[in-house]
This record gives structure tokens, C-alpha cells and sequence, in this order.
């Protein structure tokens, strides 16, 4: 739990760090012109590894180990971002309230999922966009569901470097048509996605 508090401590720092940098480079509002540049950066299919921040070693501060699904994403023109294979055993995890055994286990069974959302553009220099949620379809108690993942604002973003694209996500909470599942906020079971990914 010591080793757990320390990862999450050290990415928030990095998450703060980061953030404050931004405002200090970009102390405007983005104009249309430099919006529609970082949609244009970003354009583009990527493809990694899923990495949790549990793996995670403060002493030497690296990953450990990756997880072996290889992951694509895809950021559009029209600010959709797809995530091929989204790990979904990774949330099931996460759940622990009694009343959500039913999501839990349709979100181990199904193990991936195609998994989509929209990123907003935030800074210029470094370019980075935010990610605020991801959707996709799942199937259980005998009806299709859409399930939502909202993640903590800020620290959920993506940042182009070169040919590269590194990103961080945050899930906050599970909503299952439009109604809240489950607070991993408030359950503190939130643990930070991080991607590396290579451009294709």
C-alpha cells in the first residue's frame, strides 16, 4: 500500500509539473489556427503496450513489466480518439462494489473492447490534448449496454513527441447507460493507464 500511495504521488507530481509548465507557455487561449495544428499532429495511428501504473518502481522509477496486449490508437481529424484493443480487465478490477458483480464480470469475460471518445486540444508547445472519456458496447444480463469511462480532467492526456505518443489516463468512474456504476474516485481505486506509443 506504501509502494501504491508512492507510485500515485509521483505521477500526480509529474501530472502537476507538467500542467504547470503549459500554463506557463501557453498563458493564451488557443487560437483556431493553432487548435487545428494540434489536431493535425496528432492525426495519426499508434501502436503499444498497456502499462499499469501498478507495475510500477519508485526506487528505480521505471515499469516493471507490460501487460501483453498490444494496444492501437488512432486520434482523427474530427477529435475522435479509438483505442483498438481497450484492456477491460484492467476496470474489472477496479470494481468493487457488491451491487456491480454483473459489470464486473461481463468486463473480464469480454477481456478487450473498441473503445472511443473525443480529445480536447490544450497546448501547443509541448502538443498535448486531453482525454475526458472513452465509450464502448457491452453485452450482459441479456441486453446491450454502452459503458462510460470519465477520467480525472488534467491528469488524462496525451503528448506527441517526434513520431511518438505518450499518454496518461486517470479513470474516475464507470457510467453504464448514462448512469453512474461506479466512483473509482471515491473508492480510491483509481490507478493511472500509461501508454507509450510509436506512429505507424
Amino acid at each position: 500500500m506504501k509502494n501504491y500511495i508512492k507510485c500515485i504521488m509521483v505521477c500526480l507530481i509529474a501530472a502537476f509539473s507538467l500542467m504547470s509548465c503549459n500554463k506557463n507557455n501557453n498563458d493564451h487561449d488557443l487560437t483556431p489556427e493553432e487548435i487545428s495544428s494540434i489536431i493535425s499532429g496528432f492525426s495519426g495511428h499508434y501502436q503499444g503496450r498497456f502499462v499499469s501504473a501498478t507495475d510500477y518502481n519508485t526506487e528505480i522509477q521505471k515499469f516493471l513489466q507490460q501487460d501483453t496486449i498490444m494496444t492501437e490508437a488512432a486520434f482523427n481529424l474530427d477529435t475522435t480518439v479509438t483505442f483498438a484493443q481497450f484492456p477491460l480487465n484492467y476496470l474489472a478490477n477496479k470494481i468493487k462494489s457488491n451491487g456491480n458483480a454483473e459489470l464486473k464480470e461481463a468486463l473480464e469475460t469480454a477481456g478487450i473492447a473498441s473503445a472511443s471518445g473525443k480529445f480536447v486540444p490544450a497546448t501547443l508547445n509541448p502538443m498535448i490534448v486531453l482525454i475526458n472519456y472513452l465509450n464502448f458496447p457491452l453485452e450482459y444480463g441479456g441486453e446491450q449496454h454502452n459503458v462510460t469511462i470519465s477520467f480525472l480532467q488534467y491528469y488524462s492526456f496525451a503528448q506527441i513527441t517526434s513520431s511518438k505518443v505518450g499518454i496518461q489516463l486517470f479513470p474516475a468512474s464507470i457510467y453504464v447507460d448514462g448512469k453512474l456504476a461506479e466512483d473509482l474516485i471515491q473508492s480510491s481505486q483509481a490507478i493511472d493507464l500509461a501508454y507509450s506509443f510509436n506512429q505507424l
